[in-house]
């Protein structure tokens, strides 16, 4: 490792330091990215570079509160519908048009619009994704941002979180991927 890669993974460490001693009660989710590409980065494709990128990510992300079970939220037959066919949504954000129509409730809800990362990508955009970080992008076929149902939330909070649930979508890993969310498919 080089002197720049080493001071990388001291600053990594110090993070979780400050997570563990309490001084740094809640990592936003850039700071977490830059844990797990720092280190990873740093230990490319060696079995300790995976072990201490799982071990920092777990260490400095803690999971969210428990929100109840999908089915039991009120008001989910009012979700919409996922349509098949992917909408212009803000900017250059594409969603399918059913993912469009609950974000904009969740926007509305809110009072300002959320900042995304990443929202529909393309088979080549997904390949592309996949070539760069391939521990933490889905191949291309297999990623809902293809088929304009996921979202990456540049700076996620816990209300922007609760609304997101409320309005049908989801996180699978959400210790591992805190700004990532799916929409609406639970049964």
């Amino acid at each position: 490792m080089n002197r720049r890669q080493i001071a990388s993974v001291l600053a990594v460490l110090l993070l979780a330091l400050g997570v563990l001693t309490g001084r740094i009660t809640a990592p936003s989710s850039e700071q977490v990215r830059w844990a797990t590409r720092v280190v990873h980065d740093a230990t490319p494709g060696s079995t300790l570079g995976r072990i201490f990128t799982k071990v920092v990510t777990e260490t400095i992300y803690r999971p969210p509160k428990p929100y109840p079970r999908f089915e039991k939220i009120a008001g989910k037959a009012d979700w919409p519908p996922i349509s098949g066919h992917v909408v212009a949504f803000r900017g250059s954000c594409r969603l399918d048009s059913g993912a469009a129509a609950s974000m904009a409730h969740v926007e509305a809800s809110l009072g300002y619009h959320i900042s995304f990362s990443s929202c529909w990508r393309s088979h080549a955009q997904q390949a592309a994704a996949y070539a760069q970080k391939p521990w933490l992008v889905a191949p291309p076929g297999h990623s809902l941002h293809e088929k304009g149902l996921a979202i990456d939330v540049s700076r996620v909070t816990d209300e922007i979180r609760r609304l997101l649930y409320l309005h049908g979508w989801q996180q699978f890993n959400a210790w591992k991927e805190p700004w990532h969310f799916s929409y609406r498919l639970v049964g």
